[in-house]
């Protein structure tokens, strides 16, 4: 092989060499960001969830203090109409 071609050869074969390793890094850059992102999504995920079970409860909650609130105004009523347990 003549020695410019020899000479370009082996600078492709460089320019190759070096292309490859930027790829892998690369693609252990993109692993991990990869990684990240799937934490960051089952993370999304149980907030999501925790919310909405909050939300039941939180709903479950107003209506037992309505319960409660309409209970002690009947009582009140009950007590201010004069009669206070008495006849």
């Amino acid at each position: 092989m003549e020695p410019a071609v020899e000479k370009r050869f082996r600078r492709i074969e460089a320019i190759q060499r070096e292309t490859a390793e930027i790829n892998r890094r690369a693609e252990l850059r993109m692993d991990v960001f990869d990684k990240k992102l799937e934490a960051t999504r089952k993370l999304l995920e149980g907030g999501i969830k925790f919310v909405s079970r909050l939300s039941v409860e939180v709903r479950e909650l107003k209506r037992e203090v309505s319960e409660v609130s309409r209970i002690q105004k009947a009582m009140l009523r009950f007590h201010t109409n004069g009669k206070n347990g008495h006849n």
